[in-house]
């Protein structure tokens, strides 16, 4: 079996158990809950996969507010398997697991991305593109 469908079957199946990583903080206060909430954006680096100026790894996301995504499914935290391209400085989204509570934590919807699909890093405070690309591509 290829490393992606495995990270893609325990993204899926087995979420809470594949919580566990090497999870480094990029913005936020580390848990995204409570009354002074931020969002908070780690990156396993336990994950991370290298193919010529290519990185993989697990991204994710607790919000301090509750969004919800195009088809107007609420979430409250994402897990995402990226792809970052240093030399043009590209991040995406591959696939991406939207949890409706903080903490990623109760009911689930999945996405896998036919196409990879860039990240925009909407309303995130503060943006952590910048530390995501320093810690990816050094």
């Amino acid at each position: 079996m290829n490393r992606r469908f495995l990270l893609g079957l325990c993204l899926a199946v087995l979420a809470p158990a594949c919580l566990a990583g090497e999870w480094f903080l990029l913005s936020g206060d580390g848990d995204g809950i409570g009354p002074q909430a931020a969002d908070t954006a780690e990156l396993d680096i336990s994950t991370v996969g290298r193919k010529a100026d290519t990185r993989s790894f697990r991204f994710r996301v607790n919000l301090a507010e509750t969004r919800s995504d195009e088809a107007g499914h609420p979430y409250r935290s994402y897990l995402s398997l990226i792809t970052v391209v240093c030399s043009t400085r590209s991040v995406f989204h591959d696939e991406q697991t939207r949890y409706r509570d903080a903490g990623w934590t109760g009911p689930a919807r999945t996405e896998v991305f036919p196409q990879p699909r860039p990240m925009a890093f909407g309303g995130l405070d503060p943006d952590p593109r910048a530390r995501l690309l320093a810690a990816a591509c050094r």
